[in-house]
């Protein structure tokens, strides 16, 4: 449980702190391309530059929700079920998140690799793209751990909550 709350800080902190960084960049970027447009400079770099920061902001916001279980989710059958079925619930959620992020991950690899064989260039900054395919599969490891994570946690309540009722 140790290791479980060791990678869960490192992970935290830095979805939180990368988030953060994007979106100041995302901010003063936005600002200088208003700064350009008033003063009737065309600059298409900030347009570019804030779509791969906005993208990038995005995944890791993913996978940090995923952290918080916030994503959208349809949680009416939790309120008719015991601590058993909650449990049950929260599994089969949990494994069927981490199947498809799995195959996601394995899809993006597969880009990835196409990627590096035939590299292709945004048209005003000049970056590698692979650089913004690559925040798909950053969300889709960094979420497999959260959900792998959850998995854990959801375990070792369930059985401190079993231990607690045959106590009393």
């Amino acid at each position: 449980m140790k290791l479980l709350k060791a990678i869960d800080l490192v992970l935290d902190n830095l979805e939180k702190y990368a988030c953060a960084l994007l979106l100041a960049g995302l901010t003063a970027v936005t600002i200088t391309k208003i700064i350009l447009r008033i003063a009737s400079l065309p600059s298409s770099w900030t347009e570019e530059l804030a779509r791969l920061m906005f993208v990038w902001c995005i995944y890791i916001g993913t996978a940090h929700a995923a952290r918080y279980g916030k994503h959208l989710k349809v949680d009416i059958l939790s309120t008719f079920v015991k601590d058993r079925g909650n449990y049950v619930f929260r599994l089969i959620t949990n494994v069927s998140s981490i199947l498809f992020f799995v195959l996601l991950s394995y899809i993006m690899t597969l880009v990835l690799q196409f990627m590096l064989v035939r590299p292709q260039r945004s048209a005003a900054i000049g970056y590698d793209m692979f650089f913004a395919y690559l925040s798909v599969f950053v969300c889709a490891v960094l979420s497999c751990i959260r959900y792998v994570e959850d998995i854990v946690r959801a375990t070792v309540e369930y059985k401190e909550k079993r231990q607690a009722k045959e106590g009393v």
